[in-house]
C-alpha cells in the first residue's frame, strides 16, 4: 500500500479471520488517497498481481 500515488510502498500485514482474509490501515493524517498493489497465488502456483492506483480517495 501506498498514500503517495506509488512513489513508495509498505506492506500491509494480510489477517486471517474465520477463514477470511483481511487487513486493516490507518491512514495518515496528510493522506489524500491509498493505492494497493497484489500478488495472488492458488494451490496450483497460478500467480495473479494488480496495482491500484488511487484505489480510494480520501477527505
Amino acid at each position: 500500500m501506498t498514500y503517495n500515488a506509488g512513489k513508495s510502498w509498505s506492506k500491509a500485514p494480510v489477517l486471517n479471520r474465520k477463514g477470511k482474509r483481511t487487513h486493516s490501515l490507518s491512514h495518515p493524517r496528510k493522506a489524500t488517497s491509498v493505492s494497493l498493489k497484489a500478488k495472488l497465488t492458488d494451490k496450483q502456483g497460478n500467480s495473479y498481481q494488480v496495482t491500484i492506483v488511487k484505489a480510494y480517495l480520501i477527505r
